[in-house]
């Protein structure tokens, strides 16, 4: 018979929420990256998100999101659906290394369900490191994508499934 490592035995499951921001205005009007604002259709992305998500009994625990405005619009889009406390965490940025996201979540593991709400290449990279058989040139997602991974009990991090794709489609948003 073979034994887990303590470490392995003990580590619980979990579900997370892979989400980068809807989509944005292509500039702000100051210029700096940081400031790009959701469009319509990227609040109406994010609301679907959100319904959906709700309707599925897909809860998190907790949404940890970029500090730039796209993706805090997104998260606080999520908010009134899911009633997630809401946490900004710098690992979340653009062009922060994978090592902090994954140190994110590891730190949150233990809350059973887990939103990060952040940008890409980044979330696509992460996934493509999470989820055995899948490259991140596979994953590619789009403004306002979701994926569904679990983890399951005593796996690491690297042992992660794949289980949904969710995202709005790209009609217009009609006032």
């Amino acid at each position: 018979m073979v034994r887990k490592s303590p470490v392995e035995h003990d580590l619980p499951g979990l579900r997370l929420l892979i989400i980068r921001h809807g989509q944005a205005e292509p500039r702000a009007a100051t210029g700096r990256e940081e400031d790009r604002a959701l469009t319509a259709l990227g609040h109406h992305q994010a609301a679907w998100l959100a319904d959906h998500l709700r309707a599925e009994h897909i809860v998190p625990a907790l949404i940890l999101h970029s500090p730039l405005r796209r993706a805090v619009e997104t998260a606080r889009a999520l908010h009134p659906a899911l009633a997630a406390p809401l946490q900004p965490a710098a690992a979340l940025a653009l062009d922060e290394p994978l090592a902090g996201v994954r140190h994110l979540i590891d730190t949150y593991r233990g809350m059973g369900t887990l939103a990060l709400v952040g940008h890409n290449p980044q979330l696509s990279h992460l996934a493509g490191t999470l989820v055995p058989d899948l490259d991140a040139a596979d994953v590619d997602l789009r403004t306002g994508e979701a994926l569904i991974l679990d983890i399951a009990p005593g796996l690491s991090l690297d042992k992660a499934m794949l289980t949904d794709r969710l995202r709005a489609d790209d009609e217009p948003v009609m006032d």
